[in-house]
């Protein structure tokens, strides 16, 4: 559909606004839709976003091409004469489109997933991205070894469309880690060799197994890497290790970079360093990964989303823990992974996460519906009879007995048919025997026959043999109709079991779908209750604190049944994709999303929008010639330029004293008060088998206790914490005191890092626009007073510049959103302060020796901690502010800079209309010929995009959302 459209004519608001003469045009492959800000806000957000995201695709396609004939024209060096039209202002053009497609190119929403080994969390990775083979399943040596990030592969090269960056370890990490195991070493071989009786037996042998545990698992990465067992690891010094293999010395401190056309080709290349499978060099590079980051073009990833597999902070490789602390404080959304079988069981429900990790995640702002979920891995892996003997909610369930019932009766008659059909094909082998049988025998009888000359040719002989065919005929027609009739029985048979096999595994699969989702559904009744109410204890400490109402972000899902969906395998109970979990789990992670990729493309927008009418004044070359004198506008303009850029920048910084003065740290004195008791409690429950269950106070094995002393307070897993189930407690002293210190003295902090900070936006921007208005205004009057024909010209150009207002919101939310983003790069000093003021302690703490130590350490933490409280407290509380006040501190440069931008625009947005209107004017022919041509080509380019912008095409019968429910749900 062609719509006349003159470039001259076509001003901000027009390129805007809606066509209501196409609004309703629709073609055979889509609908066109018009793209307009003022009907997008009132589609939902699914779809503005959509509109959105393609107008900007549209904007860089048409932007990029515009782009290439000006570069290719600047670097022309036959035609002087171009470079006459291209000033600062078009070079900075080009510049600023390029820093607009890098800016879209890395925007990124980080997804850490979490989870325990053998949760499933690779596979389920793996059907995010549909790639069944992508990543290696997780095992008990690699698992939690090195963080794993997939994004988003930008690489268009068909042979690069799968590709990593291997990081590794550098040597100084890797030696330090071999040191410490050589100590632990060095030191069992003297308590061995010791020849004195040790004052306590029982700690000698405690204390000799726990370097046994650092030792062993110290050897298991050398025998990975170096490939050598003990007694040659004691042969050697750590650094005689590292130089005895010259492959594993030359990739320390380096990366690796991987590719593949092929994803199960590339799954392969990878597959060596992130699990235990050898490298081509003939050793396993896991402990010797830090970092692996894989690019793939997956669905769920060109959004935005960056899906990333952390190995947590308890790594006690220093290195790998710094990259897990860096990932930690930029991710946005948190994927929580566990086991049914764990899920289900109540007291790992209620720690699916430690209390410091809820309150970090709640002080970051990520404890909210649309930053947080829970899945619960594995939920084929039920014994559906059991299942159904223990719930009354199944046994209840509407046709569960009838369908078990039918369960019943279809395998019996099974059985019946199945022990018929092995007795009808035992008949038809008979018959089929017996009609061969025959049908030799007449096969003999012919041949006795055609040979009867060497017999009497009698007439009797010949009737003789004559009614020996007609009987051998006879009974091969009886026996054929036997195999026939035989045949159809078994055939009849067969296809009755075959209908009765479907049947049978379409009620199983019913019914186990039934018990499955009964299971998820009081399972998620009981993670709500338990996540609920440890938010609720959270959020009890915390001023202002507001209810979130009822956690309903919880997926139970089958990554296998839908890996053998995928490929084209049956799976039982999931009779299609749906039931597995995994599209609504790809859905609401699409949709955690959307407001921020909202704020972002609204940002993109409101510059594109800007540079579009930009190019259209520069290109226009049928406006009609006006006479000035560019020097004097400009001198004159400036003054203006110069007056609002004060009064701008003075407004903004203004803001920036008054957001100066949101101090999250108000509650410093009562949080002071509380510490010495707070603290006591604290210490008292670290000596607690579980610190974080309050009903339970069985003490933790003194071994166990001084080990994780002797480890700085944690981070410390017990091994044997629960020797009758698969299952481990963690500890970290520092992390448990630092709850307590910063629930209390944070109690503020909420109201100031989601509500005032942000909240500032709206009178920021009030006070903008009327700042604005006034600028804009007395631009206008100074044109009417100096230049009175250049004022029509200006005024076309009023809505553009009107607009980018809408830019400094855009960058007034940006700094304003990294300010409340600092929470999570400040209150981590906080434990960090701790565990450096608590080391001192512990160091003292293991001094006492003797009978009664443990009894003695104890008390002597609970009083020292409880005397130091205070000054760790106030230790603390200025670490947090001072770098506080480092993020404050870029506030005001950052308002000076928006002030600076927005007046800059301005400035050349009308040294693009001066431009234009003096090469308009431009009495050489040389100019006139080549420029016009390449400003009209540019010009032709931008109504395209215009037209693009009016009427955008979008899918007719796009493809509907993914409902978060189950099945049934």
């Amino acid at each position: 559909m062609d719509i006349p459209i003159k470039t001259e004519e076509l001003s901000t608001a027009e390129e805007m606004s809606v066509v209501s003469d196409t609004s309703q045009t629709s073609s055979r492959n889509g609908k066109l839709l018009p793209f307009a800000r003022d009907s997008c806000p009132r589609e939902v957000l699914r779809s503005r976003v959509l509109v959105k995201q393609q107008a900007v695709e549209d904007a860089f396609g048409h932007a990029k091409t515009i782009s290439e004939s000006i570069s290719l024209a600047l670097v022309d060096k036959e035609s002087e004469s171009f470079k006459e039209l291209f000033d600062k202002e078009i070079v900075a053009w080009i510049d600023e489109l390029l820093y607009l497609e890098k800016k879209h190119k890395n925007f990124e929403v980080l997804v850490g997933v979490a989870g325990v080994t053998g949760a499933g969390k690779s596979t389920i990775l793996n059907m995010l991205l549909e790639m069944p083979e992508l990543l290696p399943s997780s095992n008990s040596e690699a698992s939690t070894s090195s963080a794993c990030r997939v994004s988003w592969n930008h690489d268009d090269n068909p042979q690069r469309s799968c590709s990593a960056v291997v990081i590794f370890r550098d040597r100084q990490d890797v030696q330090k880690e071999l040191e410490e195991l050589y100590e632990a070493l060095n030191e069992t071989e003297r308590m061995e060799n010791d020849d004195e009786e040790p004052e306590d037996n029982e700690a000698f042998e405690a204390e000799l197994s726990e370097y046994e545990d650092t030792i062993k698992a110290g050897l298991q990465k050398i025998l990975a890497v170096w490939g050598i067992e003990r007694e040659e690891v004691t042969k050697l010094s750590a650094e005689e290790l590292l130089e005895s293999n010259h492959d594993v010395l030359s990739v320390l401190g380096t990366t690796k970079r991987l590719h593949a056309a092929d994803p199960e080709k590339f799954a392969e290349l990878i597959k060596p360093y992130l699990d235990s499978s050898a490298t081509v060099e003939g050793y396993q590079a896991w402990p010797l990964v830090q970092e692996a980051r894989v690019f793939v073009k997956a669905d769920i990833l060109k959004d935005g989303i960056s899906l990333v597999d952390l190995p947590g902070l308890s790594d006690a490789v220093e290195s790998r823990a710094k990259v897990s602390e860096r990932y930690n404080r930029r991710i946005d959304t948190t994927m929580i992974v566990t086991p049914s079988s764990r899920a289900i069981d109540e007291k790992t429900a209620v720690q699916l996460m430690t209390d410091y990790q809820t309150l970090r995640m709640k002080l970051d702002g990520r404890l909210q519906k649309n930053r947080y979920c829970v899945v619960v891995s594995q939920m084929d892996h039920i014994d559906v009879d059991g299942f159904i003997k223990q719930s009354p909610a199944a046994k209840s369930k509407p046709h569960m007995q009838e369908d078990r019932q039918n369960i019943q009766a279809l395998c019996s008659r099974l059985n019946i048919l199945d022990r018929n059909i092995k007795e009808c094909a035992r008949r038809l082998d008979q018959l089929i025997a017996r009609r061969d049988k025959v049908f030799s025998d007449r096969q003999a009888l012919k041949a006795a026959s055609q040979g009867s000359g060497k017999l009497k040719k009698s007439f009797d002989n010949l009737k003789k043999y004559q009614e020996k065919l007609q009987a051998t005929y006879s009974k091969l027609v009886r026996a054929r109709k036997a195999v026939t009739l035989e045949d159809g029985t078994q055939k009849s048979l067969l296809k009755e079991r075959q209908n009765a096999q479907l049947t049978l595994d379409t009620t199983q699969g019913r019914v186990k779908w039934t018990c499955m989702l009964i299971r998820h559904l009081h399972i998620q009744k009981r993670l709500t209750e338990n996540l609920e109410r440890q938010r609720r204890e959270i959020e009890g400490a915390i001023k202002g604190s507001e209810s979130h109402g009822s956690f309903s972000n919880i997926f139970s899902l089958s990554a296998i049944a839908y890996r053998d969906l995928l490929k084209g395998r049956k799976s039982e109970g999931f009779p299609t994709k749906s039931y597995t979990g995994i599209p609504q789990l790809r859905q609401w992670l699409s949709d955690s999303i959307l407001q921020k990729r909202e704020v972002h493309l609204d940002g993109l927008l409101n510059a594109l929008r800007r540079l579009l009418h930009g190019i259209q004044r520069w290109s226009n070359t049928k406006s009609e010639r006006v006479t000035f004198s560019r020097e004097s506008i400009e001198d004159v303009l400036s003054r203006s330029h110069d007056k609002y850029n004060q009064r701008l920048s003075a407004a903004l910084h203004e803001w920036s004293r008054k957001i100066k003065r949101f101090d999250p740290f108000v509650q410093m004195d009562e949080g002071r008060k509380a510490c010495k008791t707070k603290s006591r409690r604290v210490a008292t429950r670290w000596a607690f088998k579980n610190p974080s269950d309050k009903t339970s106070c069985t003490l933790m094995a003194w071994t166990t206790f001084n080990a994780i002393i002797r480890r700085g307070g944690g981070p410390y897993t017990s091994n044997r914490s629960n020797p009758n189930k698969n299952e481990r407690i963690g500890y970290n002293f520092p992390e448990a005191l630092a709850v307590h210190f910063l629930e209390v003295v944070l109690k503020d902090w909420k109201n100031v890092f989601e509500n005032r900070i942000p909240g500032a936006q709206e009178p920021i921007m009030k006070q903008v626009e009327d700042i604005w208005f006034q600028y804009l205004n007395e631009l206008t009057v100074q044109l009417q007073d100096g230049c009175f024909d250049l004022l029509p010209h200006f005024e076309e150009s009023v809505p553009t510049m009107r607009g980018i207002k809408d830019e400094i919101r855009s960058k007034v939310l940006e700094t304003l959103t990294k300010l409340s983003r600092s929470s999570s790069q400040i209150h981590p000093h906080f434990r960090i302060v701790l565990q450096e003021e608590l080391e001192p302690m512990f160091e003292k703490c293991l001094g006492i020796t003797g009978i009664g130590h443990y009894q003695r350490r104890r008390r002597f933490l609970q009083d020292a901690v409880k005397a130091q409280s205070i000054g760790m407290f106030d230790k603390g509380f200025n670490k947090m502010r001072t770098e506080y006040d480092t993020h404050l501190a870029k506030v005001p440069q950052e308002f000076r800079e928006i002030a600076e931008f927005a007046i800059t625009k301005v400035r050349e947005q009308i040294a693009l209309l001066l431009t234009n209107l003096e090469a308009i004017g431009e009495e050489k022919k040389e100019l006139s010929h080549n420029a016009t041509n390449l400003r009209q080509e540019v010009g032709n380019e931008a109504v395209k995009w215009v037209l693009e912008w009016r009427v955008p095409k979008v899918d007719e019968n796009p493809v509907r959302p993914h409902s978060y429910l189950l099945p049934g749900g």
